[in-house]
């Protein structure tokens, strides 16, 4: 026979409500939040957003999207603010490209060889 937990013994402790996940952090972001190049929902993204911080604005766009943009009009500003962009910023989406196994765009690379 299995036991039975008596009838006056507590009840089990109700599981933890679960976190969101900080490694998909982006996937609870409301559909409303779009890259604002391609207007694709960013928490459809397979990998994170990239962030650009402006004066604590902070804007995200889809990584892969961004550098291709950039890359191939040659205009190194923010597509938001139109300020322009930073060897480092440059630099920072090619390693978030990297690290995320997005392709490689050589943003840095381009930027250091504008006109």
């Amino acid at each position: 026979a299995v036991d039975a937990a008596p009838a006056d013994a507590p009840a089990p402790a109700p599981a933890p409500a679960k976190k969101p996940s900080k490694k998909n952090w982006w996937k609870s972001l409301p559909a409303s939040e779009t890259d604002p190049i391609s207007l694709e929902p960013l928490r459809a993204l397979a990998k994170p957003p990239f962030e650009i911080d402006e004066d604590g604005h902070k804007m995200l766009f889809d990584g892969r999207v961004l550098a291709a943009y950039l890359v191939s009009s040659n205009v190194f500003s923010n597509p938001l603010t139109r300020r322009p962009l930073t060897a480092v910023i440059c630099a920072r989406l090619d390693a978030h490209l990297d690290a995320h196994k997005l392709g490689a765009a050589s943003v840095a690379r381009a930027y250091a060889l504008r006109e």
